[in-house]
């Protein structure tokens, strides 16, 4: 919601200690910041080389992580358990969140919390600027 907020504000909390120059977002400072040290933490398996950059990689892939959880149905990997718990769900429907309100099951707890809102009326998410409410974050994400 911060991150939002800055859009309207043009607030720049982000400032880099080598030339001043100020970003709204700590991912953009950093990655700046790697233009005055010289740092490299990505390694470009295409060309072989380190790049500061993960937007460097020649091919335009992200850089890679372990991914050591394989799905059993699929044999699609993930690099962490939760996601792929979440993942198997589509192959087995199941589907262990339940709706007090109206018995309707999700296989997912954040689209049961998301689903509530439709029953209680709530909308938690608003922008302080434009007055807009909405029952899900990523609603406010996309202006």
């Amino acid at each position: 919601m911060k991150i939002h907020e800055r859009i309207h504000t043009r607030e720049k909390p982000f400032v880099c200690e080598y030339c001043e120059k100020v970003f709204s977002r700590k991912r953009n400072l950093i990655r700046h910041i790697r233009t005055h040290t010289g740092e490299r933490p990505f390694i470009c398996g295409h060309l072989e080389r380190i790049v500061s950059n993960s937007g460097d990689l020649a091919d335009g892939s992200k850089p890679k992580r372990e991914k050591p959880f394989v799905c059993e149905y699929c044999e699609k990997v993930f690099s962490r358990k939760r996601n792929l718990i979440r993942h198997i769900r589509t192959h087995t429907g199941e589907r262990p969140f339940i709706c007090g309100h109206c018995e309707k099951t999700f296989s997912n707890k954040s689209t049961l919390r998301n689903h509530i809102y439709i029953h209680t009326g709530e909308k938690p998410f608003s922008c302080g600027y434009l007055g807009n409410q909405w029952s899900a974050l990523r609603a406010t994400l996309e202006i």
